[in-house]
C-alpha cells in the first residue's frame, strides 16, 4: 500500500475506532507547511460543536505501516491519541485570542533557519539573529500533553490586531519561554551512561558547569523540545564560556537541541561542519533541522557568529548531493492547533 492508500484507508476506517460521540464527526486530511518548508499530512476529526481538534500527523504513522505493524493496530493507536488530546479548554478560543494581555503569559520562541523559511516568514513576525542563519518566531502555547503541544503559530494579522511591537513582542516571548522552558546542559556522557542504563550522578547547577576540552555538551531545555533557543537566554552563552575560561563552538544538532564545545585552539570549523552535515542528513528529521553552520561565541566580545561561510556551506552541500543523491526522511506526528 502507497502512502496515498494508506490516507485514504485511515480516513475511511478511522471512525469504526472512535467513540460512538464522532461517529457523525467530518473526517479530513489537511496539508500544512512546517519548518524548513516540510510538508505534512495531518488527520482532522471535527464535531460540528467542536472549537479545537488536535491535528495528528501521519507520515510517522506511514512509517510505522512500512516497517510491518498493522493497519488496525495503527487505526487504534490513532483514536486513542486523538480522544486522549481532545480537550474544552479552550471553547472560547476567539475571544480569549483576541486579548493580547490573556495571550502574552503564553509567548514563546522557537529559532528556525531564515534560508530554509524564507517563504513562512513572510506571513510571520521574526527577528533575525545577527551574524548568523537564524531568525526567531513566535508561538501561543496553549497546552503541553504527553502526545504533543498545541500551539498556534503567531502572524503578521495577529500582532497588527493586537498592536504590539517587534520589540515588545520578542521581551514577552523570551522571558515565557526561559520561565516555561529552563535551561539544561548534559554532558555526551552523562547521556551515553544513562542510555546504557546507568546512573548519571554529576547533575550540577548551571553556574558550576565547566565545557571541558575535547568534549561535547548538550544545551536544551528541560522538555527537549525547540531547545535551541535557550542560546538566547540572558548570560547562558556567556556563564558558560566564563566558567569554562575560553569561547565556544556550537554546533547546531537540531532545533531541539545545540552541542558545545570549548575552542582549546586545536578544533576546525570545518571539520566540526563535517560532523554536522552527517548528523542533519541521516539523523535529523527534515523539520527538524536547524543548520548546516557552525556557530562561534565569543566571550571577550560577548557576541553569537557563524564559524563557517555560507558559501562554502552551499558548495560542500551541493558536492555532497552529486556523490549521494537526495534522501528523504518521514518524521513523527505533532498535535497542533
Amino acid at each position: 500500500m502507497d502512502y496515498k492508500d494508506f490516507m485514504s484507508s485511515i480516513t475511511e476506517h478511522i471512525k469504526e475506532y472512535m467513540p460512538k460521540a464522532f461517529q457523525e464527526a467530518d473526517v479530513t486530511i489537511l496539508t500544512t507547511q512546517k519548518n524548513n518548508s516540510v510538508t505534512l499530512h495531518g488527520l482532522s476529526i471535527m464535531r460540528q460543536e467542536d472549537k479545537i481538534v488536535p491535528k495528528i500527523y501521519l507520515e510517522g504513522f506511514y512509517e510505522q505501516y512500512e516497517n510491518g505493524r498493522s493497519l488496525e493496530s495503527i487505526l487504534g493507536n490513532i483514536a486513542e491519541v486523538h480522544t486522549n488530546s481532545m480537550t474544552d479548554q479552550f471553547n472560547d478560543i476567539g475571544d480569549w485570542f483576541s486579548d493580547y494581555d490573556k495571550v502574552k503569559e503564553k509567548l514563546v520562541l522557537q529559532v528556525v533557519n531564515k534560508d530554509k523559511n524564507a517563504s513562512l516568514l513572510e506571513t510571520l513576525p521574526h527577528k533575525d539573529l545577527e551574524n548568523t542563519d537564524l531568525t526567531v518566531i513566535y508561538k501561543v502555547l496553549l497546552e503541553t500533553r504527553e502526545y504533543g503541544s498545541a500551539t498556534v503559530v503567531v502572524n503578521n494579522d495577529h500582532i497588527g490586531h493586537w498592536g504590539i511591537d517587534g520589540n515588545a513582542l520578542y521581551k514577552a516571548a523570551l522571558e515565557n519561554t526561559e520561565r516555561l522552558c529552563p535551561v539544561q546542559i548534559t554532558s555526551m556522557y552523562d547521556i551515553m551512561l544513562e542510555l546504557g542504563g546507568g546512573e548519571n550522578k554529576s547533575q550540577k547547577e548551571l553556574s558550576d558547569y565547566v565545557i571541558e576540552p575535547y568534549n561535547q555538551y548538550v544545551l536544551s531545555n528541560n522538555q527537549r523540545t525547540n531547545g535551541a533557543t535557550v542560546m538566547l537566554y540572558p548570560d547562558i552563552l556567556q556563564q558558560l564560556a566564563k566558567n569554562s575560561g575560553g569561547n565556544l563552538f556550537i554546533l547546531p544538532s537540531s532545533i531541539h537541541e545545540v552541542l558545545l564545545m570549548k575552542d582549546d585552539g586545536m578544533l576546525n570549523a570545518a571539520e566540526l561542519q563535517a560532523m554536522v552535515v552527517d548528523i542533519n542528513r541521516n539523523l535529523v528529521e527534515p523539520e527538524e533541522l536547524l543548520s548546516d553552520e557552525v556557530y562561534y561565541y565569543d566571550r571577550e566580545e560577548q557576541s553569537l557568529s557563524m564559524a563557517t561561510d555560507k558559501d562554502q556551506t552551499k558548495e560542500l552541500l551541493e558536492r555532497l548531493a552529486s556523490q549521494c543523491g537526495s534522501q528523504e526522511i518521514e518524521n513523527e506526528w505533532e498535535q497542533e492547533v
